[in-house]
């Protein structure tokens, strides 16, 4: 029980840091109108076969008009910024516009993976609670190290957990009847404690091969509730207002041997090396404890997707990652400086982690596991409550290891409905450029207001032109997919004690730019 409140809190920490860089209270972004935005995107774009059959990268970045790398230092007060790298291009000059709707698990798609990831394995359905049993275990448990414990405020926090789980054992039932599941999803209501009606149907499936053991092997099914409308608002009982806003976020979620093969969760797990290449050449990593290489690995996960008929979700990148603590933080000299998560006590352990993403037209659509929230409205009769529709991104990864597919995780499924055109015009590379000049600056400048920090330099280490997912205003289940420039990197903090700290917001763009219009994407808001 120690280690589950040990990963929540870390859970908490981690989530804190991966918001990356705050947007401004009043940021330079351009309003976008929607429809504006369609019309310039479907117009004339240069189509001819020529063009179209240019696959070499010089080529790509001639018809892009950017440069092979993109150079620029900038200096402003504390800030700076130094980019020199290789731009990532799709390898087609068609990129596609198309509108999306927050997708979900159809029952068929759901016996379809329950029955390759579970096998002859025996699932039940989770039960709503523990039983007495499982309490009484959990007791004696902490009780026998209470007995040997000789720190007194670890003796205080484990009388205070005993005491917890008393009460629990008090309330709970007294046997649970374990009850089968074939993969068949099950439809309930939601509700909230304060709230006495329904707030809708929603279908779900929870189901595990051992109730409430850290170990168990664990399927995870969430639809979205259905006909969910706008924010809903009330009093408790102690005449307190809470308001509840309604979201988008259908998740699949696999575990083989529980949290112990968690090598993928963004707050738990390190990535030792990128096998990507290693993975379509046939090679390994010096780092590996696994007999399993890239190569199959990556021939596991290709034939998942294919059975499974995913032929639009493919491969992006394939790291070696371990079990062990995450990192989040660097300190002097490229050591780092664990802020978030803890070593664990189990064995170690090794998995390939493959980032899957969607593609449309040929053109990866970039994913991020955050969410985006529509424009944040006041609650009704407390101004100072807001609340605004969450909507997740699309973000799917799978675990390999030598046992074979040790996790899933797949949240926010993206349903494409209609594709406005498959070659969307798009602003010129140097206007592009200039924007990110202007706003990575505009975006930083709140840097110059701390006093703890002497510098600030931001490290661009990947731009790409991919497809983004961007929401109609006001909406959390409708969207397009638009071309998009997303700049990626590292900011180091010097303090004015010349302690240096790195934050690395790995997928998460420091800023994305729409290639159609120009204009900055808020990637919290979602448009």
């Amino acid at each position: 029980m120690k280690r589950i409140i040990a990963m929540l809190i870390a859970a908490v920490i981690c989530t804190a840091l991966l918001g990356c860089q705050a947007t401004p209270e009043n940021p330079v972004v351009i309003q976008k109108d929607m429809e504006q935005m369609i019309e310039k995107g479907m117009a004339e774009s240069d189509t001819s076969s020529a063009i179209q059959n240019i696959k070499d990268y010089s080529g790509l970045c001639a018809y892009y008009g950017v440069p092979e790398r993109f150079q620029t230092n900038i200096s402003e007060g504390k800030l700076t910024i130094s980019c020199d790298v290789a731009i990532e291009l799709p390898e087609t000059t068609a990129l596609p516009m198309a509108r999306v709707e927050a997708g979900g698990f159809t029952q068929e798609q759901v016996y379809a993976f329950f029955i390759a990831l579970c096998g002859d394995t025996q699932m039940y359905i989770l039960p709503e609670q523990p039983d007495k049993e499982y309490y009484q275990q959990q007791i004696l448990e902490q009780q026998a190290e209470l007995a040997v414990e000789t720190d007194e405020n670890l003796k205080v926090a484990l009388n205070s957990t005993i005491a917890f789980l008393q009460e629990e054992y008090k309330k709970a039932p007294d046997h649970n009847e374990l009850v089968l599941t074939d993969g068949t999803l099950q439809t309930e209501e939601m509700r909230e404690n304060n709230i006495k009606e329904s707030l809708g149907n929603y279908t779900v499936l929870r189901a595990t091969s051992a109730p409430f053991e850290e170990n168990a092997e664990t399927f995870y099914i969430f639809n979205d509730v259905e006909n969910a409308t706008g924010i809903y608002s009330g009093k408790d009982e102690q005449g307190n207002t809470f308001t509840l806003a309604p979201r988008s976020c259908a998740a699949l979620r696999f575990n083989r041997e529980g949290m112990d093969t968690n090598y993928s969760s963004y707050w738990q797990g390190q990535i030792l090396s990128d096998v990507t290449e290693a993975s379509l050449s046939g090679g390994a990593s010096a780092d590996c404890d696994l007999s399993t290489t890239p190569q199959q690995a990556r021939g596991q996960v290709e034939s998942f997707l294919n059975d499974r008929g995913l032929g639009d979700m493919v491969i992006d990148t394939v790291s070696l990652c371990s079990n062990q603590k995450s990192e989040y933080m660097s300190a002097a000299e490229g050591g780092y400086s664990v802020v978030s998560g803890s070593a664990s006590d189990e064995p170690v352990r090794q998995a390939y982690v493959f980032r899957i993403l969607r593609r449309q037209g040929g053109v990866k659509v970039e994913s991020t596991h955050e969410m985006s929230q529509t424009t944040l409205e006041m609650a009704e009769g407390d101004g100072d409550i807001a609340v605004g529709k969450e909507w997740s991104y699309e973000y799917m990864t799978i675990a390999v290891d030598d046992g074979g597919i040790a996790n899933v995780y797949w949240q926010g499924p993206l349903k494409v409905t209609e594709v406005l055109t498959e070659n969307t015009a798009i602003r010129p590379w140097n206007e592009i450029a200039s924007v990110f000049e202007k706003m990575i600056i505009i975006k930083n400048a709140m840097y110059e207001d701390i006093d703890t920090y002497a510098s600030v330099t931001i490290d661009i280490t990947h731009v790409s032109l991919s497809l983004q997912r961007v929401m109609e205003r006001d909406s959390y289940t409708t969207g397009l997919l638009v071309p998009v420039w997303n700049f990626y990197g590292t900011t180091t903090y010097v303090q004015t004690d010349g302690n240096p700290l790195v934050l690395q917001c790995g997928y998460t763009p420091l800023i994305s730019i729409n290639a159609i219009d120009g204009s900055v994407i808020d990637l919290s808001q979602g448009y």
